[in-house]
């Protein structure tokens, strides 16, 4: 019941009366108690990584990130946020030219959407290559950074968690991974094979 009150306290909201709020409550407790709850929507996201989203939520709540001064103000936060998720400009276009404009795991050709995904975590410009890259569309960007969506390595299949089953995304299980123009550009496997074992299930 404590672990409950400090879900509730971590939420802003009312804790049990009479039960202080417990400490040192792990992310897995945390997440699974928050669906419990009901204070979050359901999520294919492990328990672990919901509540690390909504802790992130809350820091950006407080920060008043969302919380634009004027209408020009929203406006180049909105451009900044779409600009940092599609990716540094030299390497997304690389991925673009190699994939011919196309997601990797969809076929999307709207542009706007397509992002460039490291495969192995951005960690400087040494892991800007293209073969530590694909280019994805957004919301399977997303999916893959949550490891909910991978890539087999050995058959270059894509891959889906059962989380997923019963999703629109359901149908991408199973699919090749698209193969870049030029076979230097081909997605690492290892890091493929490191971003898969990511994936618990």
């Amino acid at each position: 019941m404590q672990n409950i009150s400090y879900v509730l306290d971590q939420s802003d909201e009312q804790w049990i009366e009479g039960l202080r709020p417990a400490k040192n409550v792990g992310p897995e407790v945390t997440g699974t108690l928050l669906k419990l709850l009901a204070l979050v929507p359901p999520t294919a996201a492990s328990p672990a990584t919901s509540a690390e989203l909504e802790q992130q939520r809350r820091l950006v709540d407080k920060s008043g990130f969302f919380v634009p001064e004027n209408f020009q103000d929203q406006r180049n936060r909105v451009l900044r946020s779409i600009v940092q998720r599609q990716g540094q400009r030299e390497f997304r276009i690389a991925l673009i030219g190699a994939y011919g404009s196309k997601c990797a795991m969809t076929g999307c050709g709207v542009v706007d959407v397509l992002e460039a995904a490291h495969i192995h975590r951005y960690m400087g410009k040494d892991t800007n290559i293209v073969s530590n890259g694909l280019l994805l569309r957004a919301d399977v960007h997303t999916l893959f950074d949550l490891n909910l969506i991978a890539v087999e390595a050995s058959t270059m299949r894509i891959c889906i968690a059962p989380s997923l089953a019963g999703s629109s995304y359901e149908k991408l299980g199973g699919r090749p991974l698209a193969r870049p123009s030029n076979s230097e550009y081909e997605a690492d496997k290892m890091r493929l094979e490191m971003h898969r074992t990511l994936c618990k299930w």
